[in-house]
């Protein structure tokens, strides 16, 4: 007699199309609850072709999800200002450098996080926020401790807002906090920019609060602005699978190995390629092939 294997096969529903629409496929083995989430990710937060879009998308578009782990506040003064200048976080594909004075390149710390001897897992990312006097941290991720630093999102805690309607007032909210640049389209209304907001006297006169991100103006705005500001707090992601550019300049760390420089003979130089950057440097030219030898 005959011996039948069943075999789980997916049954089309609603979801699959709304996938279909989206270009967001259910897995072969992927439960509806899972596929869910997923869709409502894309949705809320559609894949885009520049860089940080397809690193904030890549992990659904595999059937993975990034984890929220630590959400980066800033210590405030008596009138709701940071104490400190310019802050900035930023993730590389090595590194995860926390400014004081992001312009001048002041730092607050910087940990390795591929060295074993550095910030390798995340308790020492946390413990490190958690001893400057000029950061917060809030553990979102209880499960935090010896997941693997180098998995952190790649990115920047400062955003780009590309169009954003001003209210016809003399005072406008932005979305934003925290303004580094700002550029206006009504140049009649942002003449002048004055020190006070007590300064502004006359048509074209305006005042920026930069760390509250509030517009005042003398006669009502019109149009839209641009700009660009720190969001804090600032919510670092752990990826089940993390990309970032190959040409990050932190990539050495990682994909080298340091050598004694021929020139001073006391400096290690990373022009070594170790294992990992032997990997990937493979994989990238089996795809597109110098064409060299034959």
């Amino acid at each position: 007699m005959s011996a039948y294997t069943p075999e789980k096969f997916l049954l089309p529903n609603g979801l699959d199309e709304i996938g279909l629409r989206i270009g967001l496929y259910r897995l072969k083995y992927e439960d509806l609850s899972t596929y869910r989430k997923r869709l409502l990710a894309e949705i809320r937060d559609p894949a885009g072709a520049d860089q940080e879009s397809f690193i904030r998308s890549l992990n659904r578009q595999v059937g993975e999800f990034d984890v929220p782990v630590f959400e980066i506040g800033l210590v405030l003064d008596a009138f709701g200002d940071p104490i400190i200048l310019d802050p900035h976080i930023e993730v590389t594909s090595s590194y995860i450098n926390v400014y004081t004075d992001y312009a001048n390149r002041l730092l607050d710390f910087s940990l390795n996080i591929v060295d074993r001897d550095g910030g390798y897992f995340l308790r020492s990312v946390y413990n490190a926020f958690a001893a400057s006097i000029n950061y917060t941290i809030t553990m979102i991720d209880t499960d935090y401790q010896f997941k693997r630093s180098d998995h952190l999102r790649y990115g920047t805690s400062e955003k780009l807002v590309l169009s954003e309607t001003l209210l016809n007032s003399c005072c406008h909210n932005l979305d934003g906090m925290y303004i580094k640049d700002i550029t206006t389209q009504a140049r009649d209304v942002f003449r002048t920019e004055q020190a006070t907001q007590a300064a502004i006297a006359e048509d074209g006169d305006y005042y920026i609060d930069y760390s509250q991100g509030v517009l005042f103006t003398h006669i009502p705005m019109k149009g839209f602005t641009t700009y660009t500001y720190e969001d804090f707090p600032f919510t670092l992601y752990w990826q089940p699978v993390k990309a970032y550019p190959l040409n990050d300049d932190d990539t050495g760390y990682w994909h080298l190995d340091p050598q004694v420089s021929d020139i001073t003979g006391s400096e290690d130089e990373y022009i070594v390629l170790n294992s990992e950057g032997s990997k990937i440097i493979n994989q990238a030219l089996a795809i597109h092939s110098l064409e060299w030898g034959e």
